[in-house]
């Protein structure tokens, strides 16, 4: 992305990705015409998708957790990547380095519920080693960009 108005247009998205164009037009003083173009062509490339961020304390999710896992059994580590892609309690997941091959975020009705979840896949997947991470509360998420300056 080499143009101002690209990082202007993303941010003004990430912000509320609901505004209109026009609306969006109006607050920055590019052509509308111009703003379908950019966000046409970052739709095939680094847009995502567009999605909702939601309050899960609000819809009764009170047990939410980031776990780092160590787990040297290759084959054991790709059959859990697969597992918690597949599970739907899981919400991001991703591979990591500093000794610990994954972390993932994963949303649960309370703690004792994740508490379960958690042993099951130690038991399952023969954890070596593992961190648990309570989110006590969310103080900022999905800020980065939300502003018109470039990074």
């Amino acid at each position: 992305m080499k143009q101002k108005k690209d990082w202007v247009i993303l941010s003004h998205l990430r912000k509320d990705a609901r505004k209109s164009l026009v609306k969006l037009s109006n607050e920055t003083g590019i052509p509308a015409s111009t703003i379908y173009d950019r966000v046409n062509t970052h739709e095939k490339g680094i847009i995502k998708r567009y999605t909702a961020l939601l309050d899960f304390n609000k819809m009764g999710f009170y047990g939410r957790v980031y776990v780092a896992i160590k787990l040297n059994d290759s084959k054991k580590r790709d059959e859990l990547f697969n597992f918690l892609r597949e599970h739907k309690s899981v919400n991001s997941l991703y591979r990591i380095n500093f000794g610990y091959h994954l972390l993932f975020e994963a949303i649960f009705k309370d703690v004792a519920e994740a508490d379960s979840f958690i042993a099951d896949v130690q038991h399952r997947f023969g954890i070596n080693e593992h961190q648990i991470f309570n989110v006590i509360e969310e103080i900022k998420k999905e800020d980065f960009l939300t502003e018109n300056a470039s990074p």
